[in-house]
């Protein structure tokens, strides 16, 4: 198990990977930034937060997978 997940954070690509998540952080800053400045609720930032974690999981599913099997879809 433990030699899967060094195989695993192995091939992923660390400088895109690092590079989006600082991306988004930065947007998530600005939404939120914009939540305050509109006063009551975090409506925006709060959507947008549970839909970068649904795409990081989407993200890792899809990483995880090997390339033949996009092949054979």
């Amino acid at each position: 198990m433990w030699r899967a997940f060094l195989e695993y954070t192995r091939r992923l690509d660390w400088i895109l990977l690092g590079t989006a998540l600082a991306l988004t952080g930065i947007g998530l800053a600005a939404i939120y930034s914009i939540d305050l400045s509109r006063g009551g609720e975090l409506n925006f930032f709060s959507t947008q937060f549970l839909s970068l974690g649904i795409g990081m999981s989407v993200l890792l599913v899809a990483a995880s997978w090997h390339m033949a099997r996009y092949e054979k879809m």
